[in-house]
């Protein structure tokens, strides 16, 4: 009896593992989408770009409601030993037209500074947008530098969409971690189907950590890349057992 009730204690807690685990794994993979998919968009938005940009570091908010005020960051560093002058044009979404401001900013030899751009409601575009565009125009000795970036905005009545968006990373990591512990923790080692499952739970914990990463830091082609391997991996993990459920339905007596 004690032997059963540990058995059925031990099933239980590997269920509530996964139940956590896949919360927790839908909430990184939603991550990754509101992250990366504001930054691919910026990217084809209105800008009046140059395809032989170099980059320039830019970030915007992880996360805005309706409410929210926010800045777009852009930092500029001089890496010569001379001061230098640069050449600021930044423009920011609008509804309407595209916010245009224009700036000169004086560098010393191995500076950083970082400008900064206020946006918020006034700035959302294609109804859950704001995009950021900042362009270093050239000087005889430093190239062209340019980046976008995109914030989504939830439509929501109160203030508070990075404290949202990084709460949710906490309960996105929380859910994965306990999630996979419990199941890790009540598993039958002895069974090969589930060291396979076992293996198949690290990639995914791996991936979805390296999109979550990667779209905070803006890259937004790394988050999508993960999505591609996240939905490929599940479409292989799950083929073998879907092809064993049709095989017993259509032969029962096997």
């Amino acid at each position: 009896m004690a032997h059963t009730n540990m058995k059925t204690r031990s099933h239980t807690l590997q269920s509530a593992g996964f139940i956590i685990f896949l919360l927790g794994f839908l909430l990184g993979v939603l991550l990754i989408i509101a992250s990366a998919w504001p930054d691919l968009e910026a990217r084809m938005y209105g800008f009046s770009r140059y395809p032989d940009e170099s980059h320039t570091p830019l970030s915007c908010p992880a996360l805005m409601t309706t409410q929210d005020s926010a800045q777009v960051k852009a930092r500029l560093h001089n890496p010569l030993k001379k001061t230098v002058t640069l050449y600021v044009k930044a423009q920011m979404s609008s509804s309407l037209l595209i916010d245009t401001l224009q700036q000169t900013v004086e560098l010393q030899p191995g500076e950083t500074q970082t400008l900064t751009w206020d946006v918020g409601p006034a700035n959302i575009d294609m109804n859950y947008f704001i995009f950021g565009f900042v362009q270093v125009l050239p000087t005889s000795t430093l190239p062209l530098k340019g980046a976008t970036c995109g914030t989504l905005v939830l439509d929501l009545p109160f203030r508070g969409g990075p404290f949202l968006f990084y709460a949710a990373v906490v309960l996105a990591a929380v859910g994965i971690g306990v999630g996979a512990w419990l199941w890790f923790r009540n598993i039958d080692w002895s069974d090969p189907r589930m060291v396979s499952n076992s293996w198949f739970m690290r990639f995914i914990i791996l991936d979805i950590l390296v999109g979550v990463i990667g779209s905070i830091l803006g890259w937004w082609a790394v988050g999508l890349v993960s999505l591609v391997v996240l939905a490929l991996t599940w479409s292989v993990y799950l083929y073998p057992r879907r092809s064993a459920e049709d095989k017993k339905m259509l032969h029962p007596e096997d």
